[in-house]
Order: C-alpha cells, then structure tokens, then sequence
C-alpha cells in the first residue's frame, strides 16, 4: 500500500477509505475528514491510501484515447489541454503515468503521477477548474 503524507492532501482530493472512495473535507494534524455516504468520517493516515489512476477514471473524466501505440495517450480539451501517456515498462511491468499540462501561450510541464489526487493537484496548478470523478 501507498503511504499517504498529511502534506500531500488538500481540501477535495479522493482518497480510499474503508474500502470506497471518499473526498477529503479537512485536513489536520489530528488527520482526514471525509465525506461517506453515512456522512463525515475521520480518518487517521494510517487507514487511507491514494487511489491508482486508471485508463477507466480518465475516460470517465472527459480524457479521449487518442492512441495506442506502445503506450495510451488520453487528451483531455477545455480552457486549454492536458494530455496522459500511459507507459508501460515491459520488464517490470508496472504502468506509470506522465501527465503533460499546457495552456494556450503557457509552457507546460512534465509531471509523474501514479493518483487521482496528483492528477487534481497537477490540473488546479495548471489553472483548470476540472472536478475529478472516480
């Protein structure tokens, strides 16, 4: 399991808890509320973890498979473009995401992200307001 750092969270994010995903509604040193369908819920850290970023959540999110080569490409298109390479290491066989991000007459960057929540991260820093769903 992913160890989830009390600084890499912030207001919204998705994270699992007790087995579902929920959304992060505070944040402190005490540790996480979320919301549950029973309602709010604290959490201690230790019973949290990040949610895998999967070609479903991205699809689910507006992403368009734009192609399959060696990797899947997904571009997702308003106020600007964020596109995902899924590379696929063949000798581990473990699946990273890189997240390219790049507004009309910005420069983008390069980010390595593995969660929904760094991908909510990466899209808030890039000035997009996109609600992530999971």
């Amino acid at each position: 399991m992913n160890e989830l750092k009390i600084e890499d969270l912030s207001i919204g994010d998705w994270v699992m808890a007790g087995g579902a995903p929920h959304r992060v509604l505070s944040v402190n040193h005490y540790g996480v509320l979320v919301d549950t369908s029973q309602g709010l819920h604290p959490y201690n850290l230790e019973f949290l973890s990040p949610i895998p970023i999967t070609p479903d959540i991205l699809e689910k999110n507006g992403f368009v498979k734009e192609s399959e080569v060696s990797y899947e490409r997904f571009e997702w298109r308003e106020n600007g473009s964020v596109a995902i390479t899924l590379n696929r290491d063949s000798f581990s066989k473990s699946e990273t995401f890189v997240l390219t991000t790049f507004k009309i007459g910005i420069n983008g960057w390069l980010l390595k992200i593995e969660h929904v929540h760094q991908l909510q991260h990466a899209i808030r820093l890039a000035g997009i307001e996109k609600d992530i769903e999971v």
